[in-house]
């Protein structure tokens, strides 16, 4: 392994072997970040690792690009500010179901149908 980033040795060091695929990942995203490939898989290839690994993907970009180290503070922060947006997404979304077949059983019964 052919770590760049402190952020990925951080991580790896707080990872357990059980979950070394996440490592594995944000390795893929560190060689993607650095050498920058061109042409059309590799760049479907760096949408899905982006996609994958939105939060440790600014982060590892920052350090390369930038040569700033986030804090584990700051990686601890972006984290739980990222869950909470998914979890607002994810309410918004069953909020907006709810509402969809609501007006269903609206519209089913306004035509005669049954329960």
């Amino acid at each position: 392994m052919d770590i760049k980033t402190e952020y990925v040795r951080r991580r790896l060091s707080e990872t357990p072997f059980s979950q070394r695929s996440c490592i594995y990942g944000l390795l893929q995203v560190e060689s993607w970040l650095t050498h920058r490939p061109t042409g059309f898989v590799s760049g479907k290839m760096g949408y899905a690792l982006r996609s994958q690994y939105p939060v440790d993907w600014d982060f590892i970009l920052r350090e390369i690009r930038d040569g700033y180290v986030a804090s584990p503070l700051e990686v601890k922060r972006a984290f739980a500010e990222r869950a909470a947006k998914l979890a607002a997404e994810q309410a918004k979304g069953r909020q907006a179901a709810l509402a969809r077949e609501a007006a269903q059983l609206a519209e089913w019964r306004r035509v005669g149908g049954q329960l």
